[in-house]
């Protein structure tokens, strides 16, 4: 492979690698991944979950811990960076874990609450 073909490919790996959740408001809503396995992080991310999850108010890092899962993504909240709170329309605030799910979680503030509801059961019985 050519010096050129590596840089391109490294190209394409840095925009994919910073993609993020890539919560697309046009894209249908799907579910969230369903947690796999063993859902407690290891060492190093939990020290980088309890760092981001610090750096919120105390009763908002009270109920994001009590939340534990971004309910569009499925990912850990605190595992990519501060989770955002999102204060839905039905007057109820939940958090999410990047801008590019903030839409998707304000779009169905029902739909929502029961994805978190589900996830929270699924951690439960591990």
């Amino acid at each position: 492979m050519t010096k050129r073909n590596w840089l391109a490919c490294g190209a394409i790996a840095a925009v994919l690698a910073t993609a993020g959740c890539g919560g697309s408001s046009s894209a249908p809503s799907s579910p969230p991944p369903k947690p796999t396995g063993d859902v407690k992080p290891k060492d190093d991310e939990s020290k980088k979950i309890a760092d981001a999850l610090a750096k919120l108010p105390p009763e908002d890092r009270k109920l994001a811990e009590e939340q534990k899962f971004c309910p569009e993504s499925g990912h850990l909240l605190g595992s990519m960076d501060t989770p955002i709170k999102v204060n839905l329309k039905n007057g109820k605030a939940v958090f999410v874990c990047c801008d590019g799910c903030v839409a998707d979680a304000e779009k169905d503030p029902e739909g929502t609450l029961k994805k978190i509801a589900e996830l929270k059961a699924k951690d439960g019985k591990k």
